[in-house]
This record gives structure tokens, sequence and C-alpha cells, in this order.
């Protein structure tokens, strides 16, 4: 339980998934829109506490660069070879800096860069050899029907299902997928 405005903000964004580094921000840009009620932190524009839905939907739409980029924002602003107009959206909302950060993690040396960029889930699934999943019954390299289904008795639906998403499969598929 928050004890002032800044416990209230630190939790609140933590909780929806901020850096550090987005926390401090918002200490120093929400501590005079902010009051203590009880044991909530409220943000005054909106009468209701920070971490609601109502709270959060004011601070995405008025102080974005205080959350989490959106994934699906970033993939369209530098996979492939991106999006200029979602790359300078996502500059003025979070900064030159962070877009630049956001964007050297899908290959590209800064927001506005040219190059292609691939998204680092889709280079987590690029970097993965075959031989490496041999022993998945979903993978190219281990395909066995056999064995995924002795998998789905022992393990269970949930883990077997987690074992065919690592190689972007499915429980029922009919070929491998990597």
């Amino acid at each position: 339980m928050p004890i002032n405005v800044d416990d209230g903000i630190l939790m609140a964004l933590r909780e929806a998934g901020s850096s550090d580094a987005q926390i401090a921000d918002a200490k120093l840009v929400l501590g005079s829109l902010c009051r203590m009620e009880g044991t909530n932190c409220v943000l005054v524009e909106t009468g209701a506490p920070l971490e609601s839905d109502k709270s959060m939907e004011w601070l995405r739409a008025n102080k974005p660069h205080l959350l989490p980029v959106n994934h699906a924002d970033a993939d369209k602003a530098f996979a492939g070879t991106g999006n200029k107009t979602a790359a300078a959206r996502l500059i003025r909302d979070l900064g030159k800096a962070e877009a630049d950060r956001i964007a050297q993690t899908y290959g590209k040396a800064h927001a506005l860069d040219n190059k292609p960029g691939i998204a680092p889930h889709q280079k987590q699934q690029k970097d993965c050899k075959p031989n490496d999943h041999k022993g998945n019954p979903w993978s190219s390299a281990g395909w066995s029907v056999t064995k995924q289904g002795q998998l789905v008795r022992s393990l269970g639906l949930e883990k077997a299902s987690a074992m065919a998403r690592a190689v972007n499969s499915h429980i029922g598929a009919t070929r491998p997928s990597m």
C-alpha cells in the first residue's frame, strides 16, 4: 500500500511495466497531478486511482512516454523496412534516445535508419537451428506424433502446448513448422 504519491506512482507504473527511467520521470511529471485519497494514489484529471484503466488510458493519451512501448507500434516502425510515420510517432511519444534504443533492438543504428530491421522475437526464431530442438517432437528435427501423444499424456496439455509453441507449432499440427 502506498503511503505517499511517489510510492503510488512507483507501484502503479511498475505494475504497468514501465522502466526505472520512466518511473523516475513519472514521479517528476505526475507528482503534482496526483493526490492521496486514503491508501490510493489518485490521478486528479480522472478522479480514479492511478493504476485504474481510466487513469492508464489518460496516461496513454497524454503522457505515453511514461508507459512501456506497445510492441505492435515498434514492429510497425522498425521491422522490415519500417514505417517512418510510426517511427516519428515513437520519437515524439518516447523521445529520440528511447526510440533509438528500441530501434537498436531491431538491428537498426537509430530510429530513422533505412536499414531493414528484424523484430527481437523473430530473431530468436531465425537464430534457432533445427538440431537445437531434436528432442522436441513438434520440431522438424524431432517430429514424432507418437512422442507428441506420450508427452501430452505425461506432462499435460498446458506443458505440451508450451513445448509445441517453443518451435512455432501447436497440438494437433500435421507437419513441423521449423
